[in-house]
């Protein structure tokens, strides 16, 4: 099993922002974007972003060995990963929840509204209701928006 050394753990737990390395889709020229995410204190992070189509996906699902890059805080660090598209909408909606939440807690940016229409969909798919109303402007939000799962698959290395 792949240990996560506590100094990455805590960079994970504080940070904001991961770049990602990749190839792109029809150039396999080496691409790199910088996204939010949310990390699920194993190892595994999960990306998303406004809805509609994204370059960055399209590459993901063509190329799906990619290196994450801390880019917050010290040391820095390098993980070699396998990206995967998350289409089940189920599955989807769970992550994308969770990474709106931890986003809308990024310092300096308080975003109340947000995190009030976060716990109402909580308390919403809890209570097993119908998405109805702005639930159902949501859901068709969530079902637009990107979602991968990236998988750390090497040994976490000090970018020197």
């Amino acid at each position: 099993m792949l240990e996560i050394p506590s100094e990455l753990e805590k960079i994970l737990n504080k940070s904001f922002l991961i770049r990602i390395s990749l190839k792109g889709s029809k150039t396999k020229i080496l691409r790199v974007v910088e996204l939010t995410y949310y990390w699920d204190g194993h190892k595994k992070i999960f990306l998303s972003g406004y809805p509609g189509k994204r370059d960055w996906v399209a590459n993901m699902k063509t190329h799906q060995n990619v290196t994450l890059h801390t880019v917050e805080f010290e040391p820095k660090w390098d993980i070699k990963s396998k990206a995967r598209i998350v289409e089940n909408q189920e599955e989807k909606i769970q992550y994308i929840l969770k990474y709106i939440e931890r986003w809308s807690k990024r310092p300096g940016y308080p975003r109340i509204f947000i995190q009030f229409a976060i716990k109402m969909i909580y308390l919403n798919k809890k209570l097993k209701l119908p998405w109805w109303g702005p639930f159902w402007i949501a859901k068709r939000i969530f079902h637009q928006m990107p979602c991968v799962e990236i998988e750390f698959q090497g040994i976490p290395k000090i970018r020197i």
